[in-house]
Parts: structure tokens; sequence; C-alpha cells
């Protein structure tokens, strides 16, 4: 079994964390979905041979227990990545300065990285959590940067 925080690497182990690492008990997660406790036990046994999890379940159950293990497995089984869909505050000019600056910073983190491969070849587990959250706090910013920037055009047309 992984530890929390850890990416399942099987839907059974998804299901198991989103049901048993949620702040939400499991009995107030069944009782949302509308199913037996121990229906719900069972979906969530990660040693299970087939999945018991029926799909029509996943988005429910992710929306309420704001535990994302399962689709964090499926995005990491397809090479994908999800985040939050940022907050659309600000102007465009305002959010294009912000993507600037982090773009930036970015800049300045790749060069960093560079150095440190130019030592080892490697990049280690230090490294990597300095790297990860630069990268989607860029990602982040360049999406709420272009969902600022389709909402300014949409208003214009309107």
């Amino acid at each position: 079994m992984k530890k929390r925080g850890e990416t399942p690497t099987t839907y059974n182990e998804a299901v198991y964390s989103a049901v048993h690492r949620s702040s939400v008990p499991p009995k107030m997660i069944a009782d949302h979905l509308g199913i037996s406790e121990s229906t719900l036990y069972n979906a969530a046994n990660p040693n299970s041979e087939e999945p018991q999890l029926p799909r029509k379940h996943i988005v429910p159950l992710t929306r309420f227990t704001k535990n994302f293990a399962i689709l964090d497995y499926f995005e990491h089984a397809v090479g994908r990545v999800a985040f939050e869909i940022p907050s659309f505050a600000g102007s465009f000019s305002s959010v294009a300065r912000e993507a600037a600056e982090t773009t930036e910073h970015f800049g300045v983190l790749l060069r960093q990285i560079g150095s440190a491969l130019e030592n080892d070849g490697l990049v280690d587990m230090k490294e990597l959590r300095h790297i990860e959250p630069a990268c989607l706090k860029l990602i982040e910013t360049i999406a709420r940067l272009s969902a600022v920037a389709r909402q300014e055009a949409e208003s214009m047309v309107r």
C-alpha cells in the first residue's frame, strides 16, 4: 500500500486511498453515494481481483471527499497531469505581469537545474522539491492568463 501523498499504482489502491485517506468518514461517503458502508468497504479493498467501485461513483466521490487519488491514478497511468483550474481574478494586464514574473523565476530555476545537472547529471529529490512547485506555478499562471484573455475576448463579442 502506498504512503499518504504517493500516487497509487492501481485503481484499487486509488479507491482505497479515496475512501480511507479522506477527511470524510466512510459512512458519510457511502450515504452520499447511496450505497451501503459494507459495499463501499468492499469497493475500497486494494487486494480485490476486480475493481468494485462503479464508474458512476468516481466523480461524486471525488467531489464529496476532495480526495483526487482516483483521478491522480488515471492521470499518472496515461502520462498526464491535472491541476485545479485557477481563479480568474484580475485584469488581463495584471495576470500578464504575473505570468512574466513567474516565467522569469522559472528561468532562474532552469539555470539552477542546469548547474546541478552539470555537476552530476542527475536531479535528486531535494532539487525535485524545488522544481515541481515552480513548474506547477508556471502552468497555473499561464492557464489563468489564457482564461482571462478568453474572458476579455468573449466580453468584446457580446
